[in-house]
């Protein structure tokens, strides 16, 4: 299977989330194996999705009102740092879990609008160090009770708010509180 995208045709990328719609997204490797970000309607079209200036774009999650999120470094490892973003309806925006030592890794999005994610340590071996929900402005941390562990996070489903997650060996399914 291959995908066309701008003209261009790839056969090495993943598609990460699809919405009600059909609609998918994920990541196209370049020449370079460097990731970047598409989306997938429907009806087999297809866009890019590059964060403006990164050299790297994962599109990971998009909810039924077309909203995407994933991260996005504008250098290459050594150097690389991956933020979250939110793109919607054309605009692109960051978002960053509040602790500068710790990169931002978004990986789903409700209809809702809740995001979760994970912090990340880490360029060439991305270690996930902890996973949060981001809702109404507000971001509040993930934690497996009893576990020693960092908690990541996989995704959200769409309507219900279940989010599906790992800590250490031990997969869960949390609804939202």
């Amino acid at each position: 299977m291959t995908i066309t995208i701008a003209g261009k045709t790839y056969n090495k990328f993943t598609f990460w989330g699809t919405n009600g719609w059909g609609t998918t997204v994920g990541t196209y490797a370049d020449s370079s194996g460097h990731p970047h970000g598409f989306k997938r309607f429907s009806n087999g079209a297809t866009v890019a999705l590059d964060y403006p200036g990164s050299v790297e774009t994962v599109a990971s999650a998009i909810n039924d009102h077309g909203t995407i999120v994933g991260y996005y470094t504008k250098y290459l490892p050594p150097n690389a740092w991956w933020h979250g973003f939110i793109y919607s309806n054309g605009s692109w925006a960051t978002l960053n879990f509040p602790d500068s030592t710790q990169e931002t890794v978004l990986t789903g999005i409700s209809n809702t609008n809740l995001i979760v994610g994970s912090t990340a340590k880490g360029r060439s071996s991305i270690t996930l160090t902890g996973a949060f929900m981001y809702e109404s402005g507000a971001f509040k941390r993930i934690v497996l009770p009893n576990s020693n562990v960092g908690t990541d996070v996989a995704g959200v489903s769409p309507n219900k708010g279940l989010i599906a997650g790992t800590s250490g060996y031990t997969a869960f399914i949390a609804a939202c509180k």
